[in-house]
């Protein structure tokens, strides 16, 4: 069980980090453009995905709360976690 909760942490330790380069991609490519290599891809994703849930209505909204749901269980489950 220890060898489970070791991926566990490491998934969770790596998911953390990609969801923290994310703003600071949108910022960065707010501020420069696509004069950053690294980021240049963030912001028009971003775009896609909200058009991607706009585009089915009440069900893209739907779809969008069960997201952002998933986000909050996963960001306290690896708080509580983590503690």
């Amino acid at each position: 069980m220890g060898t489970v909760n070791s991926v566990v942490d490491i998934i969770n330790g790596i998911t953390r980090i990609a969801m923290a380069l994310v703003p600071l991609g949108i910022v960065l490519g707010v501020l420069f453009g696509a004069n950053v290599d690294l980021f240049n891809n963030v912001i028009i994703n971003l775009i896609n995905i909200i058009k991607l849930f706009s585009k089915e209505s009440l069900i893209g909204l739907i779809a969008l709360g069960i997201v952002i749901w998933l986000f909050g269980i996963s960001g306290s489950a690896s708080k509580s976690g983590s503690a």
